[in-house]
């Protein structure tokens, strides 16, 4: 008997662990709309304690059943190369900071999960010596923002360099 409810429980828990990371499907409203940014940032690469970072995409999202009034996520995605002569360790939540008009804007996970299309993974993992890793970043911010910078954490000085972003180098779709 207990080696039935055992396996009735497991049953329950996956079904539970199935339904909680299951993705909500996109709701179309009025308030939803996605962007891209143009191509004048896009192609940029900055180079930082041996890594050269190039910014390939971003993108920000509103959906009125993913997110609160008033917020959207903003998606970045980034290839590191790691021109070190060892590995390094990249981190979406140690090695980057992002600041909304001067303003320290956490990494969001939620971002991640329901403001991109892309489905590449997060910015995190060991790189290494003339390797490369691509990912993305998501943060939630305020839907009045004018400037987004995303900051990489230098390792071994205090030389961090940031992409800038304004909201009129992205282009709305409907």
């Amino acid at each position: 008997m207990k080696k039935v409810l055992s396996i009735i429980m497991l049953f329950v828990f996956v079904i539970a662990l199935v339904g909680c990371s299951s993705k909500p499907d996109e709701i179309s409203s009025e308030d939803n709309t996605s962007s891209v940014l143009e191509s004048g940032i896009v192609g940029n690469t900055l180079e930082v304690d041996g890594l050269s970072v190039t910014l390939f995409y971003a993108s920000f999202h509103r959906n009125s059943a993913l997110i609160a009034l008033g917020h959207e996520y903003v998606i970045v995605e980034i290839e590191i190369y790691n021109n070190n002569d060892s590995e390094v360790y990249i981190s979406a939540v140690d090695s980057f900071n992002a600041y909304i008009d001067g303003n320290f804007v956490p990494f969001s996970q939620d971002a991640v999960l329901y403001g991109d299309n892309s489905r590449l993974p997060v910015l995190e993992g060991t790189v290494a010596s003339e390797q490369g890793i691509t990912g993305i970043l998501g943060f939630e911010i305020s839907d009045d923002w004018e400037k987004i910078e995303i900051e990489i954490i230098a390792i071994n000085n205090n030389d961090n360099e940031s992409f800038t972003i304004t909201r009129p180098d992205i282009e709305t779709i409907q």
